[in-house]
């Protein structure tokens, strides 16, 4: 019996000894590229690297006449906000309310819906830049941030839906009918009951939302070229070889910047992801 049970213990103890060692040979593998990043953006001028991205102004900015108290770094990141921020307000409104709805309430051809929705998380992006390209143009949208929204909104929901659903559907009907007996409404519930019991959810949701929209690239390049309605994703660009010489350090120094906000979401809201996104697994 003790024999069976010291085979056992180490058993246990080799297998920690060795998820141990592949954790910490692939936090060697996150945070290599990383070091690297800092390192080169701190390469040959050091912190001037970041003081030439957060205050040197260029042809726009003396264009507009305040040369000394802004820089396109801050246009960028007000324009960044504002996207994001909007982006976030309306995926939360619409993943919510579905959700309620595609949770605890019966209609016709619910399922049906709930699928077809999901089926945005097979759809690459890249496909749909074409025709939204037109379509922005027609409708005056072109080449102001305002156009970034709809995508952004809509490549968030299926993924925000599905986490959203899942939460809702751990919460118990009884009391949800308990509480209709009671005399609430439909919209009390959803208030009282259904917003405080998702709030793990509603953080992932959010975090998704914000990351989709703060990270995009490739629909502001195409969709945008006005420089005072570009977002904090094309400032790297603008210490390319557009300027005749390309500056490594500074390009680098753009990237930690656009960075932070992400990594810091991250370190404090890992706890809240993943209660989010294991919401429902278990019945």
């Amino acid at each position: 019996m003790n024999k069976n049970t010291n085979i056992e213990k180490q058993k246990v103890t080799i297998g920690k000894v060795i998820a141990q060692v592949f954790c910490i040979i692939m936090l060697v593998i996150w945070i290599y590229p990383l070091y690297k990043i800092i390192e080169i953006s701190l390469s040959n001028n050091g912190f001037e690297n970041y003081s030439k991205v957060l205050f040197e102004a260029d042809s726009f900015t003396k264009a507009k006449g305040f040369i000394f108290d802004i820089a396109n770094f801050w246009i960028y990141l007000k324009n960044s906000v504002v996207v994001t921020m909007i982006d976030m307000i309306l995926v939360l409104s619409i993943t919510l309310l579905a959700a309620y709805a595609f949770s605890k309430m019966t209609f016709k051809g619910k399922e049906v819906l709930y699928i077809l929705t999901l089926v945005g998380m097979m759809m690459p992006a890249a496909g749909f830049i074409v025709p939204y390209f037109t379509s922005a143009k027609a409708i005056g949208l072109l080449n102001t941030k305002y156009c970034l929204i709809g995508p952004h909104v809509a490549a968030s929901i299926p993924m925000s839906m599905m986490i959203m659903r899942n939460s809702i559907d751990e919460i118990n009907d009884e009391m949800i009918e308990a509480s209709v007996i009671d005399g609430c409404s439909k919209w009390k519930i959803f208030i009282k009951m259904i917003i405080p019991l998702s709030k793990p959810a509603l953080a992932t949701s959010l975090i998704f939302a914000f990351i989709n929209s703060w990270n995009d690239y490739i629909l502001p390049l195409v969709m945008v070229n006005k420089e005072s309605e570009m977002t904090l994703t094309l400032l790297p660009q603008k210490y390319t070889a557009w300027t005749g010489v390309s500056q490594t350090g500074t390009i680098f120094a753009c990237l930690v910047l656009v960075s932070i906000p992400v990594f810091l979401i991250y370190l404090f809201a890992q706890k809240y992801m993943q209660v989010g996104i294991t919401a429902g697994t278990i019945k």
